[in-house]
């Protein structure tokens, strides 16, 4: 479980496969749009929100933001990168670690789990 203000993600084409935005639109304001370096997903905080959390699964990485998630889905990316910031929680529920900062980079394979 990873709970920070905003959450970054950046990968290759499978994210679209592996990653699960829930759409909230009565709270959250959703936009896609291509470019040259690739596809972008944001999902941000409405300004009349009642503060009800983005909410993301990239396979087994639960996603809570409470300002915005921004995806950005690379041809060319090798790896997934997750960058979150702003009062960062993640608790790794096999170990029952609980880790807090201000920001937190976890780095890894689509094929393997996601480490700090």
């Amino acid at each position: 479980m990873l709970s920070a203000a905003v959450v970054e993600i950046d990968g290759p084409e499978l994210l679209r496969e592996r990653l699960a935005l829930r759409r909230d639109e009565f709270n959250h304001d959703h936009s896609e749009r291509a470019s040259a370096e690739g596809y972008l997903i944001e999902q941000r905080q409405r300004a009349d929100s009642d503060g009800s959390p983005i909410r993301a699964q990239l396979d087994e990485l639960v996603i809570d933001a409470y300002e915005s998630i921004v995806v950005r889905i690379r041809p060319q990316a090798q790896r997934v990168v997750v960058r979150a910031s702003g009062d960062v929680f993640l608790f790794a529920l096999e170990s029952g670690r609980e880790t807090r900062v201000a920001t937190l980079t976890l780095v890894g394979e689509l094929d393997t789990p996601l480490a700090p």
